[in-house]
């Protein structure tokens, strides 16, 4: 019963481990980073060099993570210094947060370098309403000082309530870490250089997870799960030693798999005495086993075919060729390794040159016929996905390790055939093309796929044969359609394209097959569905074609001649390869896969000088302009691009633009070419200061050239000013409200020209074109033209929600302008009751305002209190009535918020209406999404510390709202249901038979109502914190304890829950304080806890102190395990000197098992490369 009830009490992912791996996740993500030579967020792009886990002796307080980047050629550090909180709300209250404030302002005033160093909070899934942090200190970032940044967040019209709200919490927190003061300079300067980064690594099937198995696999890596995995593995243990991850600490074989070519060191002695004697008989049968064993590359030993193919190439048993290997697997310095059942060969290459005079003809007989066996079995996996009949195990006969050493194998017979000195030449020749010939001859999706990880290196074994097979594939839309739907299939595993491509990247390398490699990969793009992984046929064509970085050794010339067949043969395709080779559209690449055998990239291709690179630009942008020429429908995306066209061709391109106006305005497309024109002119304009933007003679050109397209219908040319996007963004050497204050002028401009074109229908008819109708309902009252009463009424009455919006705007403006005078002027007495309201909407949220609407609409007020939006409000009488009308209408949710704009900016609000809104939740329209958890919980502290408040109604609150309330990371708790079970054991035992079925009692399906209240009792007594006893001032009276618990244990025996009350009731009494004699526990409840009869009550009392503990870091020391057992060592000391025996008992239980956690921690302390 005692481990069912831990069960209960534990949170799942705090005691299953889940920080603790959510935090190992996060540690292990920048390591990949490190290992792969990527960057860290928030810090300069520099190599990372070091990431230190635990950094509290380094003297951090933001210890978690300390990731250091350093710049190349220099001693130059930039450091990134982050905690890590799965869970965290970004609240006044959250003490979590408060946590990471206090620790990162530490580091912030005295640790940092400002000018290189950032502090980061990483976390899991966040709240939308915490989400609004984040803007805030993107806004700090882009501010020009603490006045204008101060300034954005205190705008209504700009910022939100809820983002000042996230401001105030966090400089709480920041004057809590300094003595109370932090001024808004100094809040600015932190703001700035606090970071909150949100990973999903909590989850098995994130995103972050994916472009990680991504990155990885970038590496050539197999199975980039079983990567992660080890890594992840890796970096706990560091973990909990608090150490130090870098390319020397890590396991080797981890940090090989982030290199493109394994490294390993091989006995140098031994290869010089294969060299000098490669000519001469062999003298000892341990160099032909390792003839043998350098042949096959690596094997699993637990393969049954793996082990015939040994035996065969070695002519033994594979027992007794084994036993003879093993001789020299034990050889200091040896090339031959045993790891986990798997054989393998260290530096193949040298092996090769050495050992290659030892093999026959009938070993490469051996090989082809192994090789093409291995190469032809199709994965089950597949065949399974093709025909469900199919069960068999889906891994092959031949292990993945053989499977990857044969093409390995292959691939040296081709390119290093010249050390089998005793093979025909012949043979040597032709084996590895027939392999890969038959293997890929009609090859289909399920071959492609099977073969996926090798096809790479067999790419380099024939490329010749592999060309033919792919070239023959790719005229198959059926072959490739399934291959790329594989993509949708298994998330954490790799696109089952991923390999052909890198195959032909590694051809691509040649001159002799670019070409053609050009062409397949144009033929795989057009054939591409899309996906959410990088590797894809189109992006190898831009990497490959890059003109500051090809990834070919072919001459310019070369490049050209392939682009060109591109062009004829896929012209669309050619267009985006064109397209990414422009000035400042690509610029920066990983690069494409290498050959790992082939020469064909042995050294880097000759740096690129500004000529080559200005004639590659010129090339392809004259063969951009041919096909633009030839596609009209590529002059829009011609026009986006005319800002990275070099001199020659941007003339050109405005040539050819210009004589295609006509037929670009028949095909509808002369405005969507007018809004990028208009838009390449505003963002150059404003940086015409920067290096990248156009000089003011090509922009005025542009500028001429727009004309040609301005649209002649008002609504068209002035749509974008009143879209979502602000069209003032590029001018950036104006501050925000005078920003704001041109876009007010533009649209008053836009509207009055509307006006005069097509007067108030026309303003009409363009305001439900728009994003944004009210602001162009604005501009009109600003104008204050003489809009026609009727004309109004007619548009307010209207259910469009265009109409509607642009009523409230055009309202709010003249009433601001002309106040009650103009409403006079509509007699809205004549007006039908929907316009009424509707007109009132725009109106100040005041009290003369909700006058108007009983005047107005005496019966019909309902049409303005179900869609007016509720406002900040300065009187609680004006408050009341507001809440009472919502309330009334059915917006519980709505007066929910006004209650809380007054509580945030008086202090204050009426414990009544808050009760009453906050219990009507639920029975409106509103839907309950739309609550904001931190308002309630706001209102519901204020309520648990007014002296006004109704226990019961307080009471009723707590239970509606329980698992808002329980939520980590919650400013308060339900303190009054708490205090409620402390003081009536009859309630206790009221939510225990809620929660609980009584011993005995037959099982019966529960009604919906019933599953809501069983789950909300549970949810009282698993965070149940006040032990019966205490009173609500914190005293405790043992009396009263001894009162409560003979009540409860008398009701719970009658009742059938005894066992369960008690290990309830047990788990509470880990807060019980210390007795006025000074025993370490009140003497009443230590009675209690030794009764003979309760030993339910001892049980749960042992699991409450366990679980107390919470989420903690692991010492390798067990030190911290050992304290806690001493501690209830002495305490069942204690118990038992003064007759507490059966308490003492369950104490000494507890010590005893911390005793052992301790000597599992130490036993397993630490990790072995083995």
């Amino acid at each position: 019963m005692a481990k069912a009830t831990q069960t209960q009490l534990s949170n799942p992912f705090s005691t299953g481990g889940g920080g603790v791996n959510f935090e190992t996740r996060i540690q292990a993500s920048f390591a990949v980073l490190m290992l792969a030579g990527g960057y860290s967020p928030c810090v300069r792009g520099w190599p990372i060099k070091a990431i230190h886990l635990q950094a509290k002796r380094l003297g951090f307080e933001t210890d978690d993570l300390v990731v250091e980047a350093e710049e190349a050629g220099s001693a130059r550090k930039s450091r990134l210094l982050a905690q890590i909180k799965h869970d965290i709300s970004f609240t006044a209250g959250n003490k979590t947060f408060q946590e990471v404030i206090s620790a990162t302002w530490k580091d912030f005033s005295s640790k940092i370098d400002t000018d290189f160093d950032a502090i980061a909070l990483i976390t899991g899934p966040l709240s939308g309403a915490d989400l609004d942090l984040r803007a805030v200190l993107e806004w700090a970032r882009t501010s020009n000082g603490a006045d204008d940044f101060f300034s954005k967040v205190n705008r209504s019209k700009f910022s939100s309530k809820n983002k000042q709200k996230k401001l105030a919490a966090t400089m709480q927190h920041l004057r809590l870490a300094n003595s109370g003061k932090v001024s808004n300079e100094e809040t600015w300067q932190f703001l700035k250089r606090f970071h909150i980064l949100q990973y999903d690594l909590d989850i098995a099937s994130g995103v972050n997870r994916a472009f990680l198995s991504c990155i990885i696999s970038q590496f050539g890596t197999a199975r980039a799960d079983g990567t992660w995995t080890q890594l992840v593995d890796a970096v706990s243990y560091f973990n909990q030693s608090a150490g130090t991850l870098t390319a020397d600490t890590l396991p080797q074989e981890l940090v090989e798999a982030f290199q493109r070519r394994p490294t390993s060191v091989i006995s140098k002695d031994l290869l010089q005495a294969s060299l000098v004697t490669s000519y001469a008989p062999v003298t000892t049968k341990v160099s032909y086993e390792l003839a043998v064993a350098q042949f096959v590359g690596a094997w699993r030993e637990s393969s049954r075919q793996d082990r015939s193919y040994l035996s065969q190439l070695a002519g033994e048993s594979y027992e007794e060729f084994v036993r003879k290997l093993s001789v020299e697997l034990n050889t200091p310095g040896a090339a031959i390794r045993h790891k986990n059942g798997v054989w393998s060969v260290a530096e193949r290459a040298e092996c090769w040159s050495a050992f290659g005079s030892y093999l026959f003809d009938r070993h490469l007989e051996l090989l082809q016929e192994h090789a093409q066996s291995a190469f032809s079995e199709d994965k089950t996996e597949f065949l399974t996905a093709e025909d469900d009949s199919i069960t068999a195990n889906s891994d092959t006969l031949y292990s993945d390790q053989l499977r990857a050493a044969l093409a390995d194998t292959l691939a040296l017979v081709a390119t290093a055939g010249s050390s089998l000195k005793h093979c025909r030449t012949d043979l040597v020749g032709s084996i590895p093309t027939r392999v890969v010939r038959t293997c890929l001859r009609e090859a289909g999706w399920i071959r492609l796929a099977s073969l996926d990880d090798l096809l790479p290196v067999l790419a380099e074994a024939a490329p010749e044969a592999f060309l033919e097979a792919i070239e023959k594939a790719v005229r198959k839309p059926e072959t490739l359609k399934q291959l790329f739907a594989l993509e949708r299939g298994a998330f954490f595993g790799r696109p089952y394209i991923t390999g052909l491509l890198w195959g032909l990247e590694n051809l691509a390398w040649s001159p002799e097959f670019l070409g053609r490699v050009t062409l397949v990969l144009g033929a795989l793009h057009e054939q591409d569905p899309g996906g959410q992984w990088a590797n894809r046929p189109l992006e190898s064509l831009k990497s490959i074609f890059l003109p500051w970085l090809p990834q070919t050794t072919a001459s310019p010339e070369r490049r050209l001649a392939a682009l060109e067949a591109l062009r004829r043969e896929h012209p669309d395709v050619a267009w985006e390869v064109y397209v990414a080779a422009l000035p400042r559209v690509t610029q920066s690449t990983s690069g494409t896969h290498r050959p790992k055998w082939r020469p064909f990239a042995t050294r880097e291709p000759p740096e690129i000088t500004r000529g080559q690179y200005a004639d590659a630009v010129n090339s392809y942008s004259a063969s951009l302009l041919q096909i633009a020429e030839a596609d009209t429908k590529k002059l829009v995306s011609l026009t986006q691009h005319l800002g990275n066209l070099p001199p020659t061709a941007f003339r050109a391109a405005i040539n050819v633009i210009y004589a295609n106006v006509d037929q670009l305005r028949r095909d509808k497309q002369d405005n969507v070419i007018w809004n990028k024109l208009q838009e390449i002119t505003r963002k150059h304009t404003a940086f015409a200061s920067s290096d990248w933007a156009m000089s003011p003679d090509l922009v005025a050109e542009i500028g001429s050239l727009s004309e040609r397209f301005k649209p002649s219908d008002p609504a068209v040319l002035y749509k974008e000013i009143f879209g979502a996007q602000d069209i003032t963004f590029y001018d950036r050497e104006i501050s925000w409200e005078q920003r704001q204050q041109r876009l007010y002028s533009l649209q008053r401009e836009a509207v009055e020209h509307v006006w005069q074109a097509a007067g108030f229908e026309g303003v009409r008819s363009f305001a439900r074109s728009v994003s944004r109708p009210r602001a162009v309902g604005y501009a009109l009252g600003q104008l204050a033209p003489d809009v026609p009463a009727t004309a109004l009424s007619e548009t307010a009455s209207s259910t469009n929600g265009s109409d509607q919006e642009f009523v409230v705007g055009y309202v709010a403006a003249k009433f601001g302008a002309e106040k009650e005078a103009w409403l006079e002027t509509l007699a809205l007495d004549t007006w039908n009751p929907r316009s009424i309201a509707q007109v009132l909407v725009g109106l100040p949220f005041k009290m003369r305002t909700w006058q108007l609407v009983e005047e107005l609409l005496p019966s019909s007020g309902k049409l303005y209190w179900k869609t007016v939006a509720v406002q900040p409000i300065d009187d609680d009488d004006a408050l009341h009535f507001v809440v009472q009308h919502l309330l009334d209408n059915g917006r519980p949710i709505s007066a929910i918020d006004a209650i809380h704009m007054f509580l945030f900016r008086h202090k204050r609000i009426d414990v009544d209406d808050a009760c009453r809104a906050l219990l009507a939740v639920g029975q409106g329209s509103e839907k309950p999404s739309q609550l904001d958890g931190y308002e309630i919980e706001s209102i519901i502290k204020y309520l648990q510390e007014s002296t006004q408040t109704d226990p019961a109604r307080l009471q009723a609150v707590e239970w509606a709202y329980l698992e808002l309330l329980e939520r980590p990371g919650c400013q308060t708790f339900p303190r009054a249901l708490e205090q409620h079970l402390a003081d009536k054991p009859d309630f206790f035992l009221q939510v225990i038979s809620s929660a609980y079925r009584a011993e005995g009692a037959p099982a019966k399906e529960p009604s919906e109502t019933e599953k809501r209240v069983a789950l909300n009792a549970y949810r009282v007594l698993s965070g149940w914190r006040i032990p019966p006893g205490q009173a609500e001032d914190g005293g405790f009276d043992g009396n009263r304890f001894e009162q409560w618990i003979k009540v409860a244990v008398s009701s719970a025996r009658k009742s059938g829950h005894l066992g369960v009350a008690m290990q309830q009731l047990g788990s509470v009494l880990r807060n019980v304080p210390a007795d006025a004699d000074g025993f370490w526990i009140d003497r009443k409840v230590a009675e209690a806890l030794n009764d003979a009869d309760l030993d339910q009550l001892r049980s749960g009392y042992r699991i409450g102190l366990f679980n107390s503990r919470g989420v903690h870091w692991v010492d390798p020391s067990g030190s911290p395990e050992r304290e806690l057992s001493q501690k209830y060592s002495e305490k069942a000391e204690q118990a038992e000197l003064a007759g507490y025996v059966r308490l003492a008992a369950c104490l000494r239980g507890l010590s005893k098992e911390y005793d052992a956690h301790a000597d599992m921690i130490v036993a397993t302390d630490g990790f072995s490369e083995d």
